[in-house]
């Protein structure tokens, strides 16, 4: 069985990582 908690944190890591790698790619536009 897999913890809820560590799912949640590594669904926030994921996706606070994307978003952060998101704007950098789009910064790199002008």
């Amino acid at each position: 069985r897999f913890p809820c908690s560590c799912f949640c944190f590594l669904l926030v890591f994921l996706m606070s990582t994307r978003s952060y790698v998101y704007f950098q790619f789009v910064q790199q536009w002008p």
